[in-house]
């Protein structure tokens, strides 16, 4: 699901990489280039920052591209209204013009960290069958992030102690 917004969305205060992560990303985010498609922030991943998988799949992407993770505990008022009701239950991609929910977040990710898959991706969003199958498998996966997190697991930002003890 994708929502267009008239204006963009307040810079969030968190820095730009999940807790833990070190001052060196930090360092590469500052000197951050014109972003290419136009837009004045990154776009931003908004995932349950209380799930262990979840922070997994964000650090990951954060690894390989050019986002800033936003955890449900962080966002702001501006963001949470960008946000569809009952986004708890999904993972959602912001940028400047447009929020991206579920399954069609996951792709916009994706697109982002390899381009080339964007000729293939544009050419299938024309067909509800595959639209239906995305949403589908994000589900599928999300409902099962307990088990998934047995496997694959981060300790998430609000599990952490607070730094300012």
């Amino acid at each position: 699901m994708t929502r267009d917004d008239g204006e963009g969305a307040s810079r969030n205060e968190r820095a730009a990489t999940v807790e833990g992560r070190g001052d060196a990303n930090a360092a590469i985010t500052e000197g951050r280039e014109p972003r290419t498609d136009g837009g004045e922030h990154p776009p931003r991943i908004v995932y349950d920052d209380d799930c262990g998988f979840c922070t997994w799949c964000v650090e990951r992407a954060l690894d390989r591209g050019d986002f800033e993770p936003v955890g449900f505990s962080e966002l702001t008022p501006d963001q949470r209204a960008r946000l569809p009701d009952g986004y708890e239950t999904s993972t959602h991609l912001l940028t400047d013009t447009a929020a991206y929910s579920a399954g069609e977040a996951v792709e916009q990710v994706l697109v982002r960290l390899y381009p080339e898959l964007e000729p293939l991706v544009d050419e299938l969003r024309e067909f509800e069958t595959y639209r239906k199958i995305r949403e589908g498998l994000y589900r599928w996966g999300a409902d099962r992030r307990s088990w998934w997190g047995k496997i694959v697991r981060s300790c998430p930002p609000a599990r952490q102690p607070d730094e300012r003890e």
